[in-house]
């Protein structure tokens, strides 16, 4: 699931272009393993091992992320449940199949292969890594950014991205404009794409407050037990028109007269 790449500045186009097609291939291997399900709590038993059975579907290991979620939304203590798990899974499956069939509610739960990774809210909204890559990558390759960073864990991708073409000099070093990309596909934070300005004479960037973000909340899914959603072409419209959104931004984030807007501020509390 995780992969983590540092690119050099000197590194030339054509490797970057790997890199950017090495991202890209790792969300796609993932695809055919990537199953969600709206399904009630009284559906879904544990296991005196620590897995998850969901009625009908099979059986998942239960990531540490899922069951974090699972104590938040069944009121049982954080730290008494990691407790359990390490040490009890037995009394860890009493007390969450108690709570569970006294809780009416409906999750979505996300599965990656045998892994359960995320139990979540019916109003969570799906917004996944690979769509988010596709809509945003003709931005990224005509506008020569180079990928400077890349890192997709279990909760998170993010990436960081640089126009070398814009660039400016404040007090110390050159500086150039960019972009921050970061989602989670788990609930472990928003979709957010922020203006970066990077100081090309070290590793770091300093982000600029303005951004775009989504959260990951909508309406209610509407689907009977165990139906499986992903592939339900309303959501899937809705979150292509979303990205294209974001590619826009990332648009406007290059543009010279935005950098220099942004140059202007650093030298104003700089110099």
């Amino acid at each position: 699931m995780h992969l983590a790449l540092q690119i050099r500045d000197s590194s030339p186009r054509s490797q970057k272009i790997i890199i950017w097609n090495t991202i890209v291939q790792h969300l796609y291997d993932q695809e055919a393993s990537k199953h969600d399900f709206l399904v009630s709590n009284q559906h879904l038993t544990m296991r005196d091992d620590g897995t998850l059975d969901i009625q009908a579907q099979g059986n998942f290991k239960l990531a540490e992320f899922a069951l974090g979620q699972m104590a938040t939304h069944l009121n049982i203590p954080r730290d008494y449940v990691r407790r359990m798990a390490g040490s009890a899974t037995g009394l860890l499956a009493h007390n969450i199949n108690h709570w569970l069939q006294q809780t009416e509610a409906k999750r979505t739960v996300r599965t990656l292969g045998n892994n359960l990774r995320t139990y979540l809210s019916d109003r969570y909204k799906i917004l996944d890594h690979l769509p988010l890559m596709q809509a945003i990558s003709p931005s990224i390759m005509q506008n020569g950014l180079q990928i400077v960073s890349a890192n997709i864990s279990e909760e998170k991708l993010y990436l960081k991205a640089i126009s070398p073409r814009l660039n400016g000099e404040v007090r110390r070093g050159m500086r150039c404009t960019g972009v921050v990309i970061s989602n989670s596909e788990i609930g472990a934070g928003s979709l957010a794409v922020k203006p970066l300005i990077f100081r090309l004479v070290c590793t770091n960037g300093m982000v600029m407050d303005t951004a775009t973000k989504r959260y990951h909340v909508g309406k209610r899914n509407e689907f009977e037990d165990f139906e499986e959603y992903i592939s339900d072409e309303a959501r899937i419209a809705e979150e292509k028109s979303l990205f294209l959104k974001l590619r826009d931004v990332i648009q406007g984030s290059l543009r010279e007269e935005f950098f220099n807007a942004q140059l202007d501020k650093l030298h104003f509390y700089i110099l």
